[in-house]
């Protein structure tokens, strides 16, 4: 998401901060903020998660307590410093740039990325597609991240939504193919055809079996 649309979605909270900022500059500072609790890596090109407890469990309460849930990146490579919720990070998966979340009924995580790409770039070498991701977050599997889904190539998966049974989850795929052109396009999805255009599309994801999707 982008930090002038993170500004708008919470300027009720800011107190005027920042109002007065040309968007560029604005966006600069906010998508800046320095090393803290919060933001701990002074290089967080991959991006994090931090989970907000509401003071006993109550939705309507007035005070939370948080932490750092999952700090992105490629476990196997050190200088991401990545963090999944204490759990061995030889088992999980990489992730780069997380955007949606969704719940399922049994408090499981789901992310969809936008970015991944450029967040996981090595070198010259892009990263992988964006994609969709699942994370337990109790029990002894909490921070047991794994990768579900794996969308085309230049797509974000922009939005999800989990059913309330837990058997499907629909995503966005947004703008496939981008920085292709008609004449040599990179994606032509969900256009099976090699002179196909390609479209945004929601797609439906489940489980033949009729069992919860990661299960």
């Amino acid at each position: 998401m982008g930090m002038n649309n993170v500004f708008y979605r919470g300027r009720g909270f800011l107190d005027g901060k920042y109002d007065d900022l040309r968007p560029g500059l604005r966006m600069n500072i906010i998508g800046n903020p320095g090393v803290d609790k919060a933001n701990p890596r002074p290089a967080n090109a991959w991006g994090h998660i931090i989970e907000i407890s509401e003071k006993y469990n109550d939705a309507g309460a007035l005070t939370f307590s948080w932490e750092i849930f999952m700090l992105c990146g490629d476990p196997a490579k050190a200088a991401h410093g990545t963090y999944f919720a204490g759990y061995d990070p030889t088992k999980v998966s990489a992730i780069g740039a997380p955007d949606n979340i969704d719940f399922d009924s049994k408090g499981n995580l789901w992310i969809a990325t936008d970015g991944m790409p450029n967040a996981l770039r090595d070198g010259t070498t892009s990263g992988p597609n964006d994609g969709l991701y699942g994370v337990p977050t109790a029990g002894a599997e909490r921070g047991n991240l794994k990768q579900l889904f794996a969308g085309v190539t230049g797509c974000e998966v922009a939005a999800l939504y989990v059913t309330n049974d837990d058997q499907t989850v629909f995503l966005s795929i947004q703008h496939p193919g981008e920085g292709g052109t008609i004449a040599k396009p990179t994606s032509t999805f969900p256009n099976a055809k090699k002179d196909g255009v390609a479209r945004p599309t929601v797609v439906a994801v489940y489980r033949k079996d009729a069992k919860p999707i990661g299960s």
